[in-house]
């Protein structure tokens, strides 16, 4: 997860919402271990299913293995 990757994450890895989050990263804005699990906080915009994206910024925490 790097600034200006788009990542994919099941709607099982990250917290809160429904669906699978398409996010274009913007930053990290930190890590943390939960529960022995990885997660990352992270700042950025979602990105819509025809690529475009939404101007809105959106948090999401993620688990950093369920990232793609």
């Amino acid at each position: 997860m790097r600034p200006g990757a788009t990542i994919i994450v099941p709607e099982a890895d990250y917290a809160f919402g429904a669906g699978p989050l398409r996010m274009r990263v913007e930053e990290v804005v930190g890590q943390a271990t939960h529960g022995g699990e990885r997660w990352a906080e992270l700042r950025g915009h979602h990105v819509r299913p025809d690529g475009s994206v939404d101007p809105r910024e959106r948090y999401a925490s993620v688990r950093v293995d369920g990232s793609r």
